[in-house]
């Protein structure tokens, strides 16, 4: 009943998750890596592949996609979410990493 939880901005409640998140070396430098949650309670499911690419010693890039799937909210009442995920439209991105 917090704020955060009240506005939407609490993404993982912490509670009836079924976690996946294998990966999978490529070659010494390029590493494929998923992390997936599914919500028992709903059936929701947020699922993030992502490539982890080694540049040089100290700089790495990361290309991913998060995938999104779930109840979506009712016409009648669109800010009453029906399922975890279900609201949340799939985005994706690149991250660059530098270690000094």
């Amino acid at each position: 009943d917090s704020a955060a939880n009240n506005d939407g901005l609490n993404a993982f409640y912490g509670q009836h998750y079924l976690l996946f998140g294998p990966s999978y070396a490529i070659t010494p430098l390029v590493e494929l890596k998923v992390l997936s949650f599914w919500n028992i309670l709903d059936s929701s499911v947020f699922a993030r592949p992502l490539l982890d690419i080694s540049v040089t010693d100290n700089i790495d890039v990361q290309v991913f996609w998060a995938i999104t799937a779930g109840e979506e909210p009712s016409p009648a009442t669109p800010n009453i979410p029906r399922s975890e995920f279900g609201s949340i439209g799939d985005y994706g991105g690149i991250y660059m990493k530098y270690y000094f």
